[in-house]
């Protein structure tokens, strides 16, 4: 059996190289009634997060990419060489795309399965790169899909902003009594079972320290990969993230690095890094 994968492009797979088997259903950022644009298609994430950072009038969402272009690219994969076409949706906290999977389901029940991920960008693009491989090189597809739902929920994201929040209240996360928020430093926010969370700093040391000391613990453990994801490739902070990670990842030369997903940056704003790790075990 052939497969075809479908993923929103909130994976940010648009811009990391991924075989013909995988297709991007394209997020739609909107800004009015008037002004629409396909993520990647007609708006690139450089050019989203410098209106973002510049125009402080406008105030995007991001969207579940139309019923249409959806169904298109499930037909078209159907009436091409694949046998089942196997939709997987970004973390339902960043992009709700539960209501036009409903929609989008009707008359291909047979044919198509929706899977709801925890995650977003580099996290899930790679988790979806190791299931697409697994799918043709096995004859057990649920062993492959068990292996996927494994690494959802085992991935760790953390997105950190120095600014004041962009729109939205966050529901506070308490990891434990020694990790709490402090407002004065930025902002940490988490991806936890698939809603974005503000992470709280107990003490007045700068989150970021405190975040490195916690999470690159992690370094020790060989088959945890780390990523960043920047909303500005010329940030000092993508440097500060990547020194900081080579000093713990000894064997690695350079730190996997890509643009954040528009729907990250229309929650949290315009100025935000993020560091990652996804487990390969």
């Amino acid at each position: 059996m052939k497969f075809k994968i479908l993923v929103s492009s909130s994976s940010g797979l648009d811009y990391i190289p991924h075989s013909n088997s995988i297709g991007i259903i394209h997020d739609i950022i909107h800004y009015s009634e008037d002004e629409e644009y396909a993520d990647f298609i007609e708006m690139k994430s450089e050019a989203f997060y410098n209106r973002l950072k510049f125009d402080k009038k406008s105030v995007p969402t991001v969207l579940p990419a139309t019923r249409e272009e959806i169904v298109e690219q499930i037909e078209k994969a159907l009436k091409d060489i694949y046998d089942f076409v196997i939709i997987i949706l970004p973390a339902k906290g960043i992009v709700d795309y539960e209501e036009r999977m409903e929609e989008v389901k009707v008359g291909f029940e047979n044919s198509v399965r929706v899977i709801q991920s925890n995650l977003v960008g580099y996290a899930l693009a790679s988790m979806i790169i190791d299931l697409e491989k697994s799918l043709k090189s096995s004859t057990d597809y649920e062993a492959a899909i068990s292996v996927f739902d494994k690494a959802n929920n085992e991935s760790v994201t953390l997105f950190y902003s120095p600014l004041k929040d962009f729109k939205i209240n966050f529901d506070e996360y308490v990891i434990d009594e020694q990790f709490f928020y402090n407002d004065k430093n930025g902002s940490i926010y988490m991806l936890d079972c698939s809603t974005l969370v503000k992470l709280k700093l107990k003490s007045e040391k700068h989150p970021i320290k405190e975040l490195f000391k916690r999470y690159l613990a992690l370094g020790a453990d060989l088959s945890v990969v780390p990523f960043i994801m920047y909303s500005s490739e010329y940030s000092r902070y993508n440097d500060y993230f990547e020194m900081k990670i080579l000093g713990v990842y000894k064997k690695l030369k350079k730190i996997k690095s890509y643009p954040l997903p528009p729907s990250i940056g229309a929650l949290i704003g315009a100025n935000v890094i993020s560091i990652g790790f996804v487990n390969k075990n």
